[in-house]
């Protein structure tokens, strides 16, 4: 309790900057003759790190992978497709212009897009706004269509909402979470909610043979089981549109256990309900992948981004494949993955 009061005094100033007030149509409904329909998106654009270890000793890998090179391909993609709500993952300080010239809120920005950003701290959860970001998730949708009503963070490896995380989490990262927020559609007045996370891998370091690695398939299990529960039972209320997003890093024929878990509750594969009325869009159709290899040149075969839904009709899906130019001017894919994209009405 004494973190989500703490979180609230915090977020008051942003969520005013941002457009936020109280209903004071409270008791009106929703003007249900006016349909919204939405592009919305999931993005995981590789943390620096990450991306400074897949230069480092891989001669396939160039430099133009940096951040610093890249950046301006992820903003050009994030432009490209024009998406009104997008949940990403993988950003650090560098990404979101805390260090470093390259922050993705003012490339995108000095290339035309009106966006609203949001990320809370992942890695300290008594200083969720200045509090250090890694591998975090973040959201961001068009200033002009949407206020933010609402908004939370909470941990999927074990504890929620906690100034502690995860002392269960035996593998994977204690800083995996899910970030959220209510918005409402100016023009209808609809609200829902948006999800982003990122779950954790199921190959980690025998903790004490670094040599070897151990498959750990529990940690992605734990992560479904901990997003759905907490996001039905708390987050979002029965009646509400609702979108989850991320790189859940599991593929339904191979992690089933996790990924039955993430269907378990009221969320649907906004993939297989696209298939079923021939709205799957002509890349993901050619090459079901969300992911590049780390050779920069071809397609790897797995899609691990997923969307989720509940309360809404999807009308179309598709993953952007395209390649962009980095610094100096070579094409190349922006992120190791790739824009998972859906149009949906509600």
């Amino acid at each position: 309790m004494r973190v989500r009061f703490y979180l609230g005094i915090l977020m008051s100033v942003f969520l005013m900057s941002c457009g936020f007030s109280e209903d004071v149509s409270a008791g009106k409904k929703d003007k249900s003759d006016e349909k919204v329909t939405l592009k919305i998106a999931s993005y995981n654009i590789f943390t620096s790190d990450a991306r400074k270890n897949s230069v480092k000793g891989n001669p396939e890998v160039s430099e133009q992978r940096y951040w610093g090179n890249s950046c301006v391909a992820v903003a050009d993609a994030i432009v490209d497709i024009d998406c009104d709500v997008i949940g990403f993952q993988e950003v650090c300080d560098s990404i979101w212009g805390r260090r470093g010239d390259c922050g993705i809120q003012k490339l995108v920005a000095d290339r035309g897009g009106k966006y609203e950003w949001f990320i809370l701290s992942n890695s300290n959860p008594k200083d969720p706004i200045y509090g250090k970001i890694n591998y975090a998730t973040a959201l961001a949708w068009k200033k002009d269509k949407f206020s933010i009503m609402d908004y939370g963070i909470y941990w999927i490896a074990g504890y929620y909402d906690q100034p502690k995380r995860a002392a269960d989490a035996e593998y994977g990262s204690s800083n995996r979470h899910c970030l959220w927020v209510k918005l409402k559609e100016k023009k209808s007045g609809k609200k829902f909610y948006y999800m982003t996370t990122h779950f954790s891998v199921t190959m980690f370091n025998d903790k004490n043979d670094n040599t070897k690695r151990i498959y750990y398939p529990k940690a992605v299990e734990d992560n479904a089981r901990y997003l759905v529960t907490y996001a039905d039972e708390v987050v979002v209320p029965k009646d509400v549109p609702s979108i989850i997003v991320g790189d859940m890093n599991l593929v339904e024929t191979a992690q089933e256990d996790a990924y039955n878990t993430l269907v378990s509750r009221r969320w649907a594969d906004a993939y297989y309900i696209a298939e079923a009325k021939g709205g799957l869009g002509p890349s993901v159709t050619g090459c079901r992948s969300s992911v590049n290899n780390k050779d920069e040149k071809t397609l790897a075969v797995w899609k691990p981004d997923h969307i989720f839904v509940d309360g809404v009709e999807v009308l179309s899906y598709d993953v952007c494949q395209k390649k962009y130019p980095t610094r100096d001017g070579t094409l190349h894919y922006p992120s190791d993955h790739m824009p998972v994209i859906a149009e949906i009405s509600f």
